[in-house]
């Protein structure tokens, strides 16, 4: 219940600061069958609002078949494939929404962190990383960049992105400290003089 609500939250903020419908020249489509997916993902919401996750889903697909850009539905579908635990169908719906909607950081911070649960390190700091250009006050988002450059071995980037971190928020230091994503770093002197401070 606590994740139809939460979810229904997101979807109306979501409602309320973007258009529903992005049409490319190439596929224009019959106002018909638009105004059909906009009414599969209206049921996909109804469905999340009333716990029914699978119902939801179900509709969420058909719209997305049925019209390809609508962002709204890419979004949706996202989201309840992140509740479902579907790595991989989250990370193409997060991507297609932001084909889409490129401006949406949150969406793209959600993406990163598909990303990182799912050991697609590499990509997930790509994602970080565009939101951090626009968002550099993004903290969470920078410790878990660091989080990636630390398991994959790039220690120097982490180090880096770890600094930046705790310099705006020094809660991290204990955080970094405790995280076995750092584990590698944890003898490096520069390291233990960053969540020592």
């Amino acid at each position: 219940m606590l994740f139809a609500m939460m979810f229904f939250l997101h979807i109306e903020a979501f409602s309320a600061e973007a258009p529903t419908v992005a049409v490319t020249e190439e596929a224009k489509l019959d106002p018909k069958e638009v105004a059909k997916a906009e009414e599969l993902v209206s049921s996909a919401k109804k469905s999340a609002e009333k716990g029914d996750r699978e119902g939801a889903w179900k509709f969420v697909q058909e719209s997305v078949s049925l019209y390809s850009g609508l962002a709204e539905a890419h979004e949706l579908r996202a989201e309840l494939a992140v509740g479902f635990k579907k790595n991989d169908e989250a990370i193409q719906a997060y991507r297609a929404f932001l084909k889409l909607m490129p401006q949406r950081d949150d969406a793209r911070k959600r993406l990163g962190n598909v990303l990182m649960r799912h050991q697609r390190y590499a990509e997930a700091v790509v994602e970080y990383d565009v939101v951090l250009k626009g968002a550099p006050e993004e903290t969470a988002v920078r410790y878990n960049m660091a989080r990636c450059q630390a398991i994959s071995g790039k220690n120097k980037e982490a180090l880096a992105s770890l600094k930046l971190c705790v310099e705006k928020n020094p809660q991290y230091r204990q955080t970094a400290n405790g995280d076995p994503a750092f584990g590698k770093l944890k003898a490096d002197p520069k390291f233990q003089s960053l969540i020592s401070q």
